[in-house]
């Protein structure tokens, strides 16, 4: 199925927010790259989550804090749930990215920096859904955030979550193995094959 991508924002500005840069050294962590060596079928993402799960004990075994991390929700939410999962978990919101579906029932993700505060990112998110054709809102299906290492483990087992990856953390980069500083990045999410997925097992 063809995937339609609205950016809300510039391209530019969500190249820096999911962490790719062309100006980037070889040995930093690359989210695209990272993504494609997924194997996407359901013990690749088991397995993709695991991998994750070793890296999270890490952060905790660090105490960090203002970690980034892309969080997968297992089933798209509505705002007022988004807002009550930050609130619950203390996350700093960067940017959400939303499930929209077309007259053709074709997925489109829109994607908004969350700068502006939640309802005004919510409203923005809503005004490009009805610039779709038959554009109906499915729902904010993951996010960028900024969390805490004393926090992931609740995160983990809510029942909204998915996957907390927090792999595009710079204490995982070669370069600096027990510095953490502001190069850190934003894993890619696993939205898109979460939903195939499921749609298989219909």
């Amino acid at each position: 199925m063809k995937k339609n991508i609205i950016g809300i924002t510039l391209i530019l500005s969500l190249l820096s927010i999911t962490g790719f840069s062309i100006f980037a050294d070889t040995e930093d962590y690359d989210p695209i790259k990272s993504y494609s060596k997924i194997e996407k079928t359901e013990s690749g993402l088991n397995g993709y989550k695991d991998s994750v799960a070793v890296k999270n004990e890490i952060i905790k075994e660090a105490k960090l804090t203002d970690v980034r991390a892309t969080i997968t929700f297992n089933t798209p939410i509505d705002i007022e749930d988004l807002k009550k999962y930050q609130k619950k978990y203390g996350i700093e919101l960067v940017q959400v990215n939303a499930r929209a579906t077309n007259y053709n029932n074709e997925r489109w993700t829109i994607s908004s920096l969350t700068s502006m505060g939640l309802d005004k990112t919510n409203e923005i998110v809503q005004q490009q859904v009805a610039e779709i054709e038959d554009g109906k809102f499915i729902g904010y299906t993951d996010v960028y955030a900024l969390v805490d290492y004393d926090k992931i483990d609740n995160m983990i087992k809510d029942k909204i979550t998915y996957l907390v990856d927090t792999s595009g953390d710079n204490h995982f980069s070669p370069e600096s193995k027990s510095k953490h500083n502001s190069r850190s990045f934003f894993p890619h999410s696993l939205t898109w094959d979460l939903e195939d997925l499921k749609q298989k097992s219909k």
